[in-house]
């Protein structure tokens, strides 16, 4: 990773800290579900999944496409897990298929299929993987996972703080995971790819 890169990184990470934090202690956004920050980092992982669909049809290689399109499906699961479509007021429909039961048999069923491909196809797979996961965008996703994996503490509760704190850096945390899931699936874009963004 470049050194442009991270400082590109660690900006944009600091900005966004340092809004949210000034927002909240002003009393402009209050930590809660559905909130402005859960939907916000809603926005970002939708995003996310739209450049990594881009990223599939610019790919002609079939298993390049199948690598991508996991990367996409890894960005829609986390999209759901932000978004409660139930109270949204959509279609019953659209509800089931993005909630409860309907989202969690979908999603299995698409992963599951991402699995029995990778069994098939595990040594060629593992050939685009490790390249990718060793270039900016890779690493920027790894990034983005540690933040989410940091954020599972205060969900349950295992500091003594309050609910509201707790609530604040968990949603501060996933808030910059989510920029960084974005700015992975912008560095795996074809047009920085030919600029050299690994």
């Amino acid at each position: 990773m470049k050194i442009k890169h991270i400082t590109g990184i660690l900006g944009v990470m600091l900005i966004n800290t340092v809004i949210w934090v000034v927002l909240y202690q002003f009393q402009w956004i209050t930590p809660e579900e559905n909130s402005r920050m859960e939907n916000v980092q809603a926005a970002e992982i939708l995003l996310s999944t739209i450049f990594f669909l881009v990223v599939v049809r610019s790919r002609r290689e079939r298993l390049e496409r199948v690598f991508f399109s996991s990367l996409a499906l890894f960005c829609v699961t986390f999209f759901f897990r932000e978004v409660d479509i139930e109270n949204l007021g959509f279609n019953p429909v659209i509800t089931w298929l993005g909630s409860g039961f309907g989202r969690n048999l979908w999603l299995g069923v698409a992963w599951f299929l991402f699995l029995l491909i990778f069994l098939f196809h595990a040594r060629k797979l593992c050939k685009i993987f490790l390249p990718w996961l060793n270039s900016t965008a890779g690493r920027t996703m790894l990034l983005a996972g540690l933040f989410f994996i940091l954020a599972l503490p205060l969900d349950k509760k295992v500091f003594p703080i309050s609910k509201l704190c707790a609530l604040f850096y968990e949603e501060l945390l996933e808030s910059n995971a989510s920029i960084l899931m974005l700015l992975s699936a912008y560095f795996s874009l074809p047009t920085r790819k030919k600029r050299g963004a690994r």
